[in-house]
């Protein structure tokens, strides 16, 4: 489980990354901005809101900034009431410092695209548990003809994992997230278009015990999709992809996942968008760790006015658990955040959002057999801007997990301030 003190994208199948399983089947028509450096937005559809959070690429059909290039710097001191995410809170006083850069560039029908920021999180009186963060999204949205348009991009996300209290009393784990692709797609005409795509992914955590804790894919999917006259896009498509397991825990496997998506602008001021698919994991030699299910995220945003703003977001997620003889590990989550504008100057936002978590390990005898973790998350942040470049933020935060292994439990609240410029 990630801390959502690390801006970063819930963990996901490393198969599907987040902007090829969204954006993929969108490509722009020509004149039309293509949606892959947004869809990061979708895939962190259940992230908790956290203060100095490296900021999401702007919607697809949004107006572009009028500055191509933006860098911006800033700073959040936090009082944590524990800082281990233990049964037995120990409190600290945490300092982040951050610095990003902003890219939206086109060249004539070419687009260039970049999102970055590193984070330092540094701990008063626990100074092991200081750590770094790196963060991107890169992406090239080309357009060779007016019938072939197609996307190369790249994402890193790295944020602590808080899957197993234990380790945190002697440093903070981190994972990592990473995906690149390329994908295409052919437009003959009349609303239709040919989907084709590779993928590479990956995602590696300090902390074995956790969801998809090292495997590395790659993979290639086709499929079709239909953009209606409304602006509606419906796609469906087929990916196949071979992994490994780079802990050395398990043997290689081969997966499957027919899925389809749906991006729906139900009227000027709601958007829905939808991903589901079927995931079928098979590993050589070893058919006791294959594992099948469901997944998939759904998200809407509803603007009642140009001050209020509602996202709502969940997520069905699914994946391999290594450690102690294998199994693996389902969950869902979901998130509420309303958004209000008082004023042109100041922001308030309150997000809610809770995970469920169910291990299913092979061996009986395995740490975490039969673990059920049920994660709450309440924010209130306040932004306030007094003068440009300036922005200052207010927040508290509390979370809560509840485990049938009571080893894992926790309660946390944390109160910050912040600092950031952008210029």
């Amino acid at each position: 489980m990630k801390s959502p003190e690390v801006a970063a994208c819930p963990i996901g199948h490393p198969g599907r990354p987040a902007a090829l399983s969204r954006a993929a089947g969108r490509p722009r028509r020509a004149g039309r901005a293509a949606v892959a450096a947004a869809a990061g937005l979708l895939a962190c559809a259940a992230q908790a809101q956290v203060p100095g959070a490296m900021a999401p690429a702007a919607h697809a059909g949004e107006a572009e900034p009028a500055d191509t290039l933006r860098w911006r710097a800033g700073a959040r001191v936090e009082h944590d009431t524990n800082v281990l995410r233990a049964p037995a809170a120990v409190s600290d006083e945490v300092l982040v410092l951050s610095s990003g850069v902003r890219l939206d560039k086109r060249y004539s029908l070419q687009r260039l695209t970049l999102d970055a920021e590193a984070a330092r999180h540094r701990f008063r009186d626990l100074s092991a548990l200081d750590y770094r963060t790196l963060n991107y999204r890169a992406a090239w949205e080309f357009q060779v003809t007016p019938r072939l348009q197609g996307t190369a991009s790249a994402q890193r996300r790295q944020y602590r994992d808080i899957t197993d209290a234990a380790m945190a009393t002697a440093r903070a784990a981190r994972r990592i997230e990473r995906d690149d692709l390329l994908e295409a797609a052919w437009l003959p005409g009349g609303g239709w278009r040919a989907l084709a795509g590779v993928e590479r992914s990956s995602s590696a955590s300090d902390d074995p015990r956790s969801l998809e804790s090292s495997p590395r894919v790659r993979s290639a999917r086709a499929g079709l999709g239909y953009e209606f006259a409304s602006g509606a896009l419906a796609t469906l498509q087929w990916r196949r992809g071979d992994g490994e397991y780079r802990s050395g825990q398990a043997p290689d496997f081969r997966e499957t996942e027919p899925f389809a998506t749906l991006r729906w602008p139900a009227g000027g001021r709601t958007v829905f968008q939808a991903q589901a698919g079927r995931l079928s994991r098979r590993h050589e030699a070893a058919g006791e760790r294959d594992f099948r299910g469901a997944v998939g995220t759904a998200s809407v945003t509803w603007t009642y006015s140009p001050r209020t703003r509602v996202e709502a977001g969940l997520a069905r997620e699914l994946g391999s658990y290594e450690f102690a003889g294998g199994g693996h590990v389902r969950g869902w989550r979901w998130h509420l955040e309303p958004s209000w504008q008082p004023s042109g100057k100041t922001t308030l936002r309150l997000r809610l959002a809770r995970e469920a978590r169910d291990w299913r390990t092979v061996s009986p005898a395995a740490p975490d057999a039969g673990r059920e973790d049920r994660t709450r998350w309440a924010a209130l942040t306040l932004e306030w801007l007094p003068a440009r470049p300036l922005a200052l933020t207010a927040s508290v935060r509390g979370e809560r997990r509840d485990a049938s292994l009571g080893a894992h439990d926790f309660r946390a609240t944390i109160y910050a301030l912040g600092a950031r410029v952008e210029f």
